[in-house]
């Protein structure tokens, strides 16, 4: 009891708070619990690396494992289904090799593995817009998007989404130049569809199209939809018009553009996960 005590306590004394120290206190209690509560609160792990290291560490690893695979057959079998690719073709394989079966609806790249195999099986399509809002911004939202976007700029939203999760670590000036890139495309379609919005949005683009964006974000109807979101789009453009990667100057200022810091980007991401927040509300009501 007094080892549990200490254990339980690690995660809230740790300043880094890594994946490793909240894995290694998962595989201490999962050792000393009883099977069906095991079972039970591995099935509901919400993060796929701590599941996968999980499932390694208690079953496969020989430095750790004590637990026989068969014990972990419920939730392997529920990771088989999972959007997360490396959990899900990880989770697939252990079910072929280890527990002699094959997913019946295995996720998309466990379904690859299986069809490269000669095995014909049904899988999931893949959406990533909202596993990136969940995964980046923590929102869980309902939302058809091939609806309300339209497939050709569902595929755009979802190319971007892709070019922002590699980024996220990287250049704090292309990551926010991407990001205002996939904001512009999701306020245009949500403009072009909203009631209040799609009037004053194609007398605002004149003889284009669309209008210029960061003109489209002063404009006081928009404001009215999005009061809370829209002054952090707005923050978001303007660090793009500065940063390095958009223009060799500043526009009203002709001073040169210059590479945007890790704390500029951070403070936006933060303002951008409540904006998110308003704007899929907002979405779901198309």
């Amino acid at each position: 009891m007094k080892y549990r005590r200490i254990v339980s306590k690690l995660l809230q004394r740790s300043e880094e708070k890594s994946v490793l120290l909240h894995t290694a206190m998962k595989v201490y209690a999962y050792k000393r619990a009883k099977k069906s509560a095991r079972t039970k609160s591995l099935a509901a792990e919400t993060s796929p690396l701590t599941a996968s290291l999980l499932i390694n560490h208690l079953s496969f690893d020989p430095r750790s494992a004590t637990i026989p695979v068969l014990d972990l057959a419920g939730p392997i079998r529920r990771f088989a289904r999972s959007d997360d690719p490396d959990l899900a073709r990880y989770c697939t394989y252990l079910m072929l090799t280890e527990l002699g079966l094959i997913p019946k609806r295995p996720g998309a790249s466990g379904g690859l593995l299986l069809r490269h195999l000669g095995v014909r099986v049904k899988t999931k399509k893949i959406r990533l817009l909202p596993g990136f809002f969940t995964d980046l911004f923590n929102l869980k939202m309902k939302v058809n998007w091939d609806q309300v976007l339209g497939k050709k700029a569902h595929s755009e939203a979802q190319r971007r989404s892709n070019l922002i999760r590699g980024a996220w670590k990287g250049n704090p000036s292309f990551l926010i130049t991407v990001l205002d890139n996939f904001n512009d495309l999701l306020i245009q379609k949500l403009s072009m569809r909203h009631r209040q919005l799609r009037v004053p949005f194609r007398r605002a683009s004149g003889s284009n199209k669309i209008p210029d964006f960061g003109s489209w974000l002063q404009h006081p109807d928009l404001a009215r939809v999005l009061p809370a979101s829209r002054p952090v789009f707005d923050e978001c453009h303007k660090k793009r018009l500065v940063a390095d990667v958009a223009h060799a100057t500043i526009k009203k200022t002709g001073k040169f553009t210059r590479p945007l810091g890790y704390k500029e980007a951070q403070k936006v991401i933060k303002n951008l996960r409540q904006a998110y927040n308003e704007l899929l509300s907002e979405f779901g009501k198309l």
